[in-house]
């Protein structure tokens, strides 16, 4: 949150759950209130889809598409983080999300005093939470020029601008997508069987990059359907492994004390380099999972330096590579074992 809104984050959040969710990315779900049941379904449907293929949802926990997205992912044994703007306290104990809860598949989380009461400025602020929390955000219906929905998109393709924003744009969607669509958002992928929504995703968003916003604006929305008629979901087995490993990426068990200091306190730390002179630095840095740029940002160097300390870094086993999202984190074993030598 910090790396996406920088002054903007908030200074402090509230929550209930598996905190590890909350840097496990995944793809935020949002939409107006008043939604059709054609609407409804979608959002259920692309819930499924996510929570199948190991793709965290994340949504603001509101009545109408955000719970049934939430619900529908957790149902089908995904992991969703919910970013309130009514009482965390009264939602922390409903009786829909108390066992996802108990088994660290939901996290609850709001920037706002657990027990104040729902307001608009709480909603209309809490929106670029949502988007931050996100690597995708998907808007299913949106009024236009109007509503927390409407502003929340376009406070995330005007100002946030690090997460891809996407818009359904199936037939007889709100005047508000096709506005979108003008202003920026991506037309959600056609996603027809089993491919895989991430790349599908990651593909889009490229290509929007290189295109003009005339050029997006020119696809019939007839075209971009996520499921045909005839589509059936298939058949959602839980793909365990998937989901564990996207939320593993990101729990890191608590850093003995003496790892990173036992590196630069030991006899045979002698750098010769800047590279070893600044690496207990990283390697102290990376006791959480971090992308590159937290780490230019809290050292204060350039990108393509960093970029070569890193590939150094893990060219000598200290530290691994994860993808999708990227992140650097510490290889525990290996920098260990290096402290022990000096020891």
């Amino acid at each position: 949150m910090k790396q996406h809104l920088k002054h903007s984050a908030p200074p402090i959040l509230y929550g209930v759950g598996n905190q590890a969710l909350l840097n496990s990315g995944g793809l935020a779900i949002v939409s107006s209130r008043e939604v059709d049941p054609t609407g409804l379904d979608y959002t259920q449907k692309v819930a499924q889809i996510s929570a199948h293929q190991g793709i965290q949802l994340v949504s603001g926990g509101a009545k109408g598409v955000d719970r049934a997205a939430m619900l529908a992912a957790v149902e089908t044994g995904g992991t969703t983080v919910g970013m309130l703007a009514h009482p965390l306290s009264k939602e922390a104990v409903s009786s829909a999300y108390r066992s996802a809860i108990q088994d660290g598949r939901l996290t609850l989380v709001s920037a706002y005093d657990p027990n104040a009461g729902f307001n608009v400025g709480n909603a209309m602020g809490r929106n670029k939470y949502i988007y931050a929390l996100a690597d995708y955000a998907l808007v299913v219906s949106s009024a236009l020029g109007s509503g927390g929905t409407w502003a929340g998109a376009i406070e995330a393709l005007q100002k946030i601008q690090t997460v891809p924003l996407f818009v359904r744009m199936q037939e007889n969607v709100p005047e508000g997508n096709h506005e979108l669509l003008k202003k920026g958002a991506i037309p959600f992928p056609d996603l027809t069987g089993n491919e895989s929504l991430w790349q599908f995703l990651e593909k889009s968003a490229l290509e929007a990059k290189t295109q003009s916003v005339s050029e997006v604006t020119k696809v019939a929305p007839e075209q971009l359907p996520l499921f045909s008629q005839e589509t059936q979901v298939p058949e959602l087995k839980v793909d365990e492994a998937a989901i564990a490993k996207r939320v593993a990426k990101h729990i890191a068990s608590e850093p003995k004390q003496a790892t990173i200091k036992t590196i630069s306190d030991s006899p045979i730390f002698d750098p010769k380099n800047i590279y070893e002179a600044v690496l207990p630095f990283i390697l102290k840095q990376l006791e959480q999972p971090k992308e590159i740029g937290e780490l230019v940002t809290v050292l204060d160097v350039k990108k393509g330096q960093m970029q070569d300390w890193l590939k150094k870094a893990v060219k000598q086993g200290l530290i691994t590579k994860k993808t999708k999202p990227e992140r650097y984190e510490i290889n525990r074993e290996a920098v260990g074992q290096l402290s022990l030598l000096g020891e």
